[in-house]
C-alpha cells in the first residue's frame, strides 16, 4: 500500500465517508421542501373547516410552525414556517446561491484552494512564457510568491 493510500485511509477513518453528512443534508432538504410546498387547502374539509390533526398530510404537518387553540381545546389557526425563507435555504443547500464574496471575486476563492507550492510553480511557468513580470517588476498582487 502506498503512502498516499495509507493517508487516504486514515483520513477516511477520521472524517468518515461523508454518508452521515449526506444523510443530514438530504433530511434537511426534505424538511425544507415540505415547508416550501405546504398548502393549507390540504388540511381543510370540503366545507372549509380545519381537519383534525390526525388527518393532516405528513408534509403539511411537518411544515407547521405553531397552532392556536380556543378555550375548548379546538385548533383555531395554524401558522406555517416561512415559505420564502425555506426556498432560500433549500437553494443554498443545493448550491444555487453563493455568498457575496464568492460572487464578487471568484478567482480569489479558487486560488485559496490551490496549495502555495503549486501556485509558485504556476507563476514560474507563466513567467517562463513571458506572461507575468519577473520578481523585480512585481506589483502588490504578485509580491511574495
Amino acid at each position: 500500500m502506498s503512502n498516499r493510500q495509507i493517508i487516504d485511509a486514515e483520513l477516511k477513518d477520521i472524517l468518515g465517508d461523508g454518508s452521515q453528512r449526506d444523510s443530514e443534508i438530504a433530511e434537511a432538504a426534505e424538511h425544507l421542501q415540505h415547508v416550501r410546498d405546504a398548502d393549507i387547502r390540504n388540511m381543510l374539509t370540503d366545507s372549509g373547516q380545519l381537519k383534525p390533526p390526525s388527518e393532516w398530510p405528513e408534509g403539511e404537518a411537518r411544515a407547521i410552525l405553531r397552532t392556536r387553540f380556543n378555550n375548548a381545546g379546538t385548533i383555531t389557526s395554524v401558522d406555517f414556517h416561512d415559505k420564502n425563507r425555506a426556498s432560500e435555504q433549500l437553494n443554498k443547500l443545493r448550491g444555487l446561491y453563493r455568498n457575496e464574496e464568492e460572487i464578487s471575486n471568484p478567482l480569489d476563492r479558487m486560488f485559496e484552494r490551490i496549495p502555495r507550492d503549486e501556485l509558485v510553480k504556476l507563476l514560474g511557468a507563466l513567467r517562463h512564457l513571458g506572461d507575468v513580470p519577473a520578481d523585480d517588476e512585481d506589483d502588490e498582487d504578485t509580491a511574495g510568491l
